[in-house]
């Protein structure tokens, strides 16, 4: 079934569906060094985002672990109105 499946992917996409019988060969022929250089080409110091989770200390829950709802006390439109100024605040950091 996965067989035919690429087969048509490979018809459709590329006009070829003999095209599945060369792309072992090119996986293969690729080095160790071309992963490294390509790897680093791609993530850079400059390129990347990183993420710290710090999770919650014991005792402290959210709604979802306690079952209880979000206070919605407040407007939505207030919420929206202030996401809108922080992204126009955004845009003139940006522009600066």
């Amino acid at each position: 079934e996965e067989r035919a499946d690429r087969l048509s992917s490979y018809a459709t996409l590329f006009d070829d569906p003999g095209l599945i019988n060369t792309l072992l060969p090119r996986y293969l022929a690729v080095t160790a060094d071309q992963i490294r250089d390509a790897a680093r080409a791609v993530f850079r110091a400059d390129n990347r985002v990183v993420l710290t989770y710090v999770p919650k200390p014991p005792g402290e829950h959210d709604e979802a672990e306690t079952g209880e709802a979000a206070d919605t006390t407040g407007d939505a439109s207030d919420t929206t109105d202030e996401a809108a100024e922080t992204d126009a605040d955004a845009g003139d950091e940006e522009a600066a």
